[in-house]
């Protein structure tokens, strides 16, 4: 049935988390507001491990955030707000719902809600080798009862259809990774659901170069390290996975090393781009005598002369501005769930990552850093960065707010 556009006036953002700065800025709250829409959020903790919350609400930098960690504060809070709103949904997006979270997106289209998937920003896939840590990643989830449970549940549900089928969003907006095939694969819709967007990235750039108006700045003699907080980043534990998480002594240790190797050999001195969700505040040294900068990565990054990473989805900063790129793992990523991770966004970028501890390898890198290629650059851009069928002079909340404002609210049939 088609919902009228004047009842649909708000835009309730779904998280497993209670949502900070970062995500108002990346979530387009401001763009929302402006084109007359209402923005709330709504935490739901169904990850793995997702903290015991109570029932809450209050107001946090003029943005309403209800908890509703059960179905009856769940359904309280739709029989409220449901018909007059959008949400999306940050829950799942592209990736199938945990067997907690199964009957979120149900109840929601059940108490007349219409919901919208926004993925602006997917990763390469797992390459054929990666089925060794894959294992790996299987034996550790047998040790997590928690993850354990969710995958069981998963697997149960599939099987004897106990499960909640999702309904049909009333929108997908997403470039065209692999990821989004897996979807419409997956649910059995069609590319009729989807409109094209960028990446929450390239917004970020195109917001960048229109304040330069067009005209990027010129190299500076600095690399910039992209920080993923790899020894302290919260979604280790809300996903129930502790595989990734570095030990922060042996991790800062092998940075240092490297960015000791990287200013010897180059001459450039090495700056460090801080996690949007990362507090170096209280970890003074960290990466030694360094200047750590929040809030300012797509202008370092447009400033420097190289770029080092490990599987951060801000490479696609250097892809766009077509700077030399080193991905580097350390050797306890070696053992780890990291080194997945970094092989996928390496190989998206036909970038040969390195191990940077492993001994000598950095004297036998050719330091020559301007003659790296970037033959890989374009088809990575391409598949999760800048759709060719994007508007490239558009955020993907301005597609947003233009697409569902025209009243485009009937739900796709599945095929």
């Amino acid at each position: 049935m088609s919902v009228s556009e004047a009842l649909r006036h708000r835009f309730v953002f779904v998280y497993p988390y209670e949502p900070g700065a970062h995500e108002a800025r990346v979530h387009g709250f401001e763009h929302l507001r402006s084109r007359g829409f209402e923005v709330e959020a709504l935490v739901v903790p169904v990850l793995p491990g997702s903290p015991v919350m109570q029932p809450s609400m209050y107001e946090r930098d003029g943005l309403r955030v209800t908890v509703v960690p059960d179905e009856a504060s769940l359904a309280a809070f739709l029989v409220e707000m449901a018909d007059t709103s959008i949400f999306v949904d940050f829950l799942f997006g592209l990736e199938a719902a945990t067997h907690r979270g199964r009957d979120v997106l149900p109840a929601i289209v059940s108490a007349g809600g219409a919901y919208c998937v926004v993925s602006g920003g997917a990763l390469p896939p797992a390459s054929d080798q990666a089925s060794l840590s894959q294992l790996r990643r299987r034996l550790a989830l047998i040790a997590n009862p928690v993850r354990l449970r969710d995958f069981v549940g998963r697997k149960v549900g599939a099987l004897f259809g106990t499960t909640a089928a999702s309904p049909p969003p009333v929108r997908v907006f997403s470039g065209h990774s692999e990821a989004l095939e897996g979807y419409l694969e997956r649910t059995g819709l069609t590319r009729a659901v989807v409109t094209s967007v960028n990446s929450f990235d390239y917004d970020a750039y195109l917001a960048y170069m229109l304040t330069r108006g067009g005209e990027p700045p010129a190299a500076e003699p600095i690399a910039v390290f992209l920080d993923e907080d790899a020894s302290g980043h919260p979604d280790f534990a809300l996903l129930g996975d502790s595989s990734g998480n570095m030990e922060a002594g042996e991790y800062a240790a092998s940075l240092r090393r490297l960015f000791d190797a990287v200013e010897q050999r180059t001459g450039l001195r090495v700056i460090v781009a801080a996690h949007p969700r990362a507090d170096y505040a209280m970890r003074s040294g960290f990466f030694g005598d360094r200047e750590v900068v929040n809030g300012s990565t797509v202008d370092l990054v447009a400033r420097s002369s190289m770029v080092i990473a490990h599987a951060s989805t801000a490479v696609s900063f250097a892809a766009l501005a077509d700077k030399p790129l080193l991905v580097v793992k350390t050797a306890a990523m070696l053992s780890s769930s990291y080194t997945l991770t970094v092989d996928r966004v390496a190989g998206g970028l036909s970038i040969a990552p390195i191990c940077s501890d492993e001994p000598g390898v950095l004297d036998g890198l050719d330091w020559d850093y301007k003659a790296w290629s970037r033959a890989g650059y374009a088809t990575y851009l391409e598949r999760y960065v800048r759709s060719h069928d994007a508007p490239a002079d558009k955020t993907t909340w301005e597609i947003v707010a233009e697409t569902l404002q025209d009243g485009r609210y009937v739900a796709p049939s599945a095929r």
